[in-house]
């Protein structure tokens, strides 16, 4: 059922099941969805933060809005990854966004690795998205050697990224190898780590 948010005040029963602005409607929204929209509209000037959950699958799934998400999403389909959740972000979102972002996607039951993914980009400084996935990794006490970690961007303070990534031992790669080189990295770091993923 889609409800058109100007009729809504005429249906308050169904506040509870409908995201005033979003067009998605076709289940109610899980625990982890409004806590990802809480996140999302706590600095609303900030960029944007959107966070679908699926059933089962293990891998945290985060990527830099647009086609390239869904690009992103369908390679590690392909190359027989197991996606736990579809979420972009995009527009320069802050370091607090970003992580708590991040804490959304490790807080669901199952999760046993996470990919970032994020195609070269002028509007976001990936310094600040790769400072709050470790913020969320350490405070959700990932222990990286059983944890898989592939993270792909490339913009702006790209070098004090792969820094940061390189000091907390996190799996970072810029435009050396393309999206779908990163998902299939994804993938096999799961078989590594999981044996017969």
């Amino acid at each position: 059922m889609g409800v058109d948010d100007n009729a809504l005040w005429r249906h308050p029963h169904l506040s509870s099941r409908i995201q005033m602005g979003m067009e998605r409607a076709w289940r109610p929204l899980t625990a982890l969805e409004k806590q990802a929209i809480e996140v999302n509209e706590a600095e609303p000037y900030r960029g944007t933060a959107r966070y679908t959950e699926m059933d089962g699958g293990d891998i945290g799934f985060m990527c830099g809005g647009g086609g390239g998400s869904l690009m992103l999403y369908d390679a590690l389909l392909h190359f027989g990854g197991r996606p736990a959740n579809y979420t972009e972000f995009g527009g320069n979102p802050s370091e607090n966004k970003v992580y708590g972002l991040a804490k959304v996607i490790l807080s669901k039951p199952g999760v046993k690795g996470l990919f970032v993914g994020m195609n070269i980009t002028n509007n976001t400084q990936v310094d600040l998205v790769v400072k709050g996935i470790i913020r969320a990794l350490k405070e959700k006490g990932v222990n990286l050697a059983k944890f898989p970690v592939v993270i792909r961007e490339a913009g702006i303070n790209e070098a004090e990224a792969r820094r940061l990534c390189t000091e907390a031992g996190l799996e970072y790669y810029g435009e050396e190898i393309t999206l779908t080189q990163a998902a299939k990295r994804m993938v096999e770091k799961m078989r590594e780590v999981y044996g017969n993923y």
